[in-house]
């Protein structure tokens, strides 16, 4: 027969003096009891193995902003410790070799125009070469084409592609330099070939007229 007086008294008994009214309800280390002997690393010696998180906890930046300075967020209860997020280092991107304008050095009517331009490429999308320079004529072209127009090389790193001359160059140019985009769409036009390559000609054919500086003249 059951003894309902004394269960009733011994329910009782529990509910005044609970077995963990003495001890922290939150405790820092969670431990659970463990009888196994197949699985005992990390045992304690009184049967109890302690549980650790499998990793750190990871949290979003807006949660992230509320952690202290050491990473340790304290709440109400055990103490839980999140890593902050890992950010990968950016991988070193290289930056594309600039472009390669050729001019005539001699004419001072181009290189005014090569200053402006070199001034409006801030960032250094261009490198801007006197021809006379150059110990040997680039890839395609003759030192007598570089005497009748500028040329344009967009990819000197790899060689790839044939220059573009005159007015082709400085269309070109109108998709790099950043302050001249607003020309691009002049440059750009459906047959505006035709018409701007016949106008460059014209002007290199009689640039040295219109520059204060001859071949002749050096200094």
């Amino acid at each position: 027969m059951l003894n309902w007086p004394g269960e009733l008294r011994g329910t009782i008994k529990q509910l005044k003096d609970p077995p963990f009214a003495d001890t922290d309800p939150f405790p820092t280390t969670a431990t659970i009891p463990y009888h196994s002997n197949e699985l005992n690393n990390g045992l304690e010696q009184n049967g109890t193995r302690v549980v650790q998180p499998a990793r750190p906890l990871t949290v979003g930046k807006r949660e992230w902003d509320t952690l202290g300075q050491n990473g340790t967020r304290k709440v109400s209860g055990p103490t839980v410790t999140m890593s902050a997020p890992q950010q990968s280092r950016p991988s070193s991107v290289r930056r594309p070799a600039p472009w390669v304008f050729y001019y005539d050095g001699d004419c001072g009517f181009c290189l005014r125009w090569v200053n402006r331009l070199r001034r409006l490429d801030r960032a250094g999308q261009v490198s801007w070469v006197a021809f006379q320079s150059l110990p040997e004529p680039p890839r395609g072209v003759t030192w007598d084409d570089l005497k009748r127009a500028a040329y344009l090389d967009p990819h000197p790193d790899t060689g790839a592609g044939p220059l573009h001359e005159g007015f082709y160059a400085f269309r070109q140019l109108s998709r790099r330099i950043p302050l001249l985009f607003p020309l691009a769409p002049l440059f750009w036009l459906p047959g505006m070939g035709r018409l701007g390559q016949p106008v460059y000609r014209w002007i290199a054919a009689n640039r040295y007229r219109l520059s204060c500086r001859h071949p002749s003249v050096r200094g």
